[in-house]
C-alpha cells in the first residue's frame, strides 16, 4: 500500500529532522499531536487530494499547485485500520493507523440507536481516508513533484477556474 503527502502548509521539505513522534504524556483527542499525516488517493482525485481539500475547507489559490508531493511505502508496516471506538495511538505494537470515515460513519449508523449513542464519532474530523504514522519511515519516501505536475489536468483546471470565479 502506498500513501501520500502533499504539504499544503508550508513547513519546509519532508524530513526526519521535521518530524516529532507523538507525545506520550498527553492524551489525544481525535487527532494525536505529532507523528506523519498521509492520505491515500481519493477515487478519481489521484494525488491531487490536496486540490480537492483546498477547494472543500479553504480558499483556493494558484500557489497550492507549487505544493510538494511524497509517495510513501507502507508495505511491511504494522499499519490497523481503525474500529469503532478510538485507537491508542501510542500503542507501540503498532506503527500506524489507517481511518476511514466513510466506511467508520456507514458501520456507526448500521448499528441500534442504543449503541450508536455510547459511541463518540471521533473519526468526524478526518477529512479524507488518511494513514496516521506514529513512526518514521525510513527509507520509504519518494518525492514525486508538484502538484501542479501530478495531479491531472482536469483537477488543474477545476482549480484554476474557481481562482478565477472567486470574488476579489
Amino acid at each position: 500500500m502506498k500513501a501520500y503527502h502533499v504539504a499544503l502548509r508550508p513547513g519546509g521539505p519532508l524530513r526526519r529532522e521535521a518530524f516529532r513522534p507523538p507525545r506520550p504524556g498527553r492524551a489525544p483527542l481525535f487527532k494525536p499531536e505529532g507523528g506523519l499525516w498521509l492520505s491515500l488517493w481519493r477515487e478519481g482525485w489521484g494525488p491531487e487530494w490536496g486540490i480537492w481539500w483546498v477547494l472543500r475547507y479553504d480558499f483556493p489559490t494558484r500557489r497550492i499547485l507549487k505544493a510538494p508531493v511524497w509517495e510513501v511505502d507502507l508495505e511491511g508496516l504494522a499499519i490497523r485500520e481503525a474500529e469503532l471506538f478510538l485507537p491508542d495511538f501510542l500503542d507501540p505494537g503498532v506503527d500506524g493507523w489507517l481511518v476511514l470515515p466513510e466506511v467508520l460513519e456507514a458501520r456507526w449508523r448500521a448499528l441500534p440507536e442504543e449503541k450508536r449513542e455510547s459511541l463518540p464519532r471521533w473519526w468526524t474530523t478526518w477529512d479524507v481516508a488518511t494513514v496516521w504514522l506514529r513512526v518514521w519511515p525510513e527509507g520509504r519516501i519518494r518525492f514525486l513533484g508538484t502538484l501542479g505536475e501530478v495531479c491531472p489536468e482536469e483537477a488543474v483546471r477545476e482549480l484554476e477556474a474557481e481562482v478565477s470565479n472567486a470574488p476579489t
